[in-house]
Parts: C-alpha cells; structure tokens; sequence
C-alpha cells in the first residue's frame, strides 16, 4: 500500500515539474528576445553610419575605428565589435528556438545562453498552465520519472524476492 501511495506521489511531483517544462522554456524565449532587442536598439546608429558610409557593412566601420588614429575612436572598436557579435549569437539563440518543443528543450539543454539561463531561473515563477503543450510535457516527464523510479527501486527488490523464494524453495526441497 505504502509502495502505491509513494508512486501516487511521484506521479503527482513529476507532473507538476513537466507542466513547467514549456513554461520555462517559453520565459527563455522571451529574454532572449529582450536581449536581442536591447542589443539591436544599442547598434541601431552605428548601423545608420554603416548605411551611410559603408553600404551597410558595420564590420567595415568597425575596422575604421580599429585603424584610426584617435586613440579614443580606436577604442570604441573593441566595445561595438563585442555588441556585434552579441547581437549575431543572440541571433543564432533565437533561430535555434524556432523550432518544436522538444527542439527548444535539446537546446536549452545543450546550447543555451548560461547567463540568460541563470536569469530566466532567478525571475522565474512556477504557474501551472493548461495547455496542450504543457499537459503532454507533464505526462511525459511524469512517466519517464516513475519509469526509472521503478526500474531503479522496485525492479531490484522484486529480484531479491524471487531469489530469497527460490533457495527457500530450494532449502525447503532438499528437506523433503
């Protein structure tokens, strides 16, 4: 009876945590769009100058600062190339999402932004949303779990069972 309850309960856990999966993975999503946005808004007037001067090539501007005389200007290479190449991986985030749930997931699980990652949790807020997507990554998780739950915990003790029944039987033949 205490074995049922236990699985109850850990059927119940798991699919209140895979609820959350989509949740999390959507609140992921959006701060790599905020991000993404705040970075474009900061290179939005150099990207003006690169139009102007450079038929819109921002690594050409960015090569002018580099090269320049003016140790200040030159300076200013370092900072906006960095915000380039922010804005580009922030990008590739972004497409690498666009993509079905469990695409999302293998990313976030595999490729994600760590930073992002480490703020998405921090700001996150546990909700229990209802929909198809997330009821699905309930149950799935919430099988998964009691799948390796009982292959790791139950399945063991069965075997021993058995085997205690077997050289009791055995024991108890021999007698006979």
């Amino acid at each position: 009876m205490l074995y049922r309850y236990f699985f109850i309960l850990i059927a119940m856990a798991s699919l209140l945590v895979g609820v959350q999966v989509p949740h999390y993975v959507d609140q992921y999503q959006q701060r790599i769009d905020a991000h993404l946005i705040e970075v474009g808004i900061h290179l939005k007037g150099f990207q003006a100058i690169a139009d102007q001067f450079y038929d819109g090539d921002l690594d050409q501007l960015i090569a002018y600062h580099e090269q320049s005389q003016d140790d200040v200007f030159a300076a200013e290479a370092k900072p906006l190339r960095q915000m380039q190449q922010r804005f580009q991986y922030l990008q590739q985030q972004q497409q690498a999402l666009q993509t079905h749930l469990a695409g999302q997931i293998q990313h976030i699980i595999g490729h994600p932004d760590r930073d992002i990652l480490r703020e998405t949790w921090r700001q996150y807020k546990a909700v229990v949303p209802l929909t198809g997507e997330a009821i699905g990554a309930g149950f799935i998780i919430a099988f998964l779990l009691l799948l390796i739950v009982e292959c790791v915990c139950f399945v063991p003790r069965r075997r021993l069972r058995r085997n205690r029944e077997k050289r009791l039987f055995q024991s108890d033949s021999k007698l006979l």
